[in-house]
C-alpha cells in the first residue's frame, strides 16, 4: 500500500532535522587543525568512506552496500544520547551510556518506523552483529579514533595533560578488549597495532 506523500514529506523535514542536530554533536577527538572538534557526521562519513574502501582491497567478500548502510547508522542514536567518552570509562558510566542510547534508539524507531523503517531496522541489525559486514565495521569504527589523533598529533590526550604512559596503558586495554574478534580480520589488528605504535611515536 502506498504511503501518504504529504505524511511522507512532514518526516522528511524532520529526519533532515534530525540529521542537522546530529552535525552538532561533537566527539572528544578533533580535527587535524587540533583545534576544531570533530562532528558525529564527520565520525560517519570517515567511517563509511574507510570501510568501504578497506573492505574492497582486502575482504572483497564482504557486501560493500552493507557496510555502507551500517556506517551510516551506526552512531545515529548519539542525536538525542549524547556521544560519550570512552577512555577509561567505568563500568557505572558504560551502563548509563548503554541506557541513554537504548532509550534513543526508541525515541528513532518509534518516530519513524512508519513512514522510514529502514532506519531502526538497519540499527538493529548492526548492533545484533550476526553479520560479518556489521562485525566488520563495529571493529574498524574503534580504530578510527586512532587515525583521527595520529592526524592531530594526540590533541584529545594533550588537552588533558596524559602522558604516553596513560596513552599506552589506554590502547594497550583496548587492543586487548578487541584482540579476539580482530582475529576474524587480521589486516585490522595490523593496523591497531600499527596505529599504536603511530600515537606513541608522537
Amino acid at each position: 500500500m502506498k504511503k501518504d506523500l504529504k505524511i511522507v514529506e512532514e518526516k522528511m523535514l524532520e529526519l533532515a532535522k534530525m540529521i542537522f542536530d546530529f552535525s552538532k554533536v561533537n566527539r572528544a577527538t578533533f580535527h587535524y587543525d587540533k583545534k576544531t572538534l570533530e562532528s558525529d557526521t564527520d565520525h560517519t562519513v570517515m567511517l563509511s568512506i574507510l570501510s568501504s574502501s578497506f573492505a574492497k582491497e582486502f575482504y572483497p567478500e564482504l557486501d560493500l552496500r552493507l557496510i555502507s548502510q551500517f556506517a551510516t547508522v551506526h552512531d545515529l542514536v548519539e542525536v538525542y544520547a549524547g556521544d560519550t567518552i570512552t577512555v577509561k570509562i567505568s563500568k557505572k558510566s558504560l551502563k548509563n551510556k548503554e541506557l541513554r542510547e537504548r532509550e534513543a534508539f526508541l525515541k528513532i524507531k518509534n518516530n519513524f518506523k512508519e513512514i522510514f523503517p529502514w532506519i531502526h531496522e538497519t540499527i538493529e541489525e548492526y548492533e545484533s552483529q550476526k553479520t560479518k559486514e556489521a562485525r566488520f565495521v563495529k571493529l574498524l569504527d574503534k580504530l578510527i579514533p586512532e587515525i583521527t589523533n595520529v592526524l592531530n598529533e594526540n590533541q584529545y590526550f594533550k588537552s588533558y595533560n596524559k602522558d604516553k604512559d596513560f596513552i599506552k596503558e589506554h590502547l594497550d586495554d583496548k587492543l586487548e578488549k578487541y584482540k579476539e574478534k580482530l582475529l576474524e580480520f587480521p589486516e585490522l589488528l595490523i593496523l591497531f597495532k600499527d596505529f599504536k605504535e603511530k600515537m606513541l611515536s608522537i
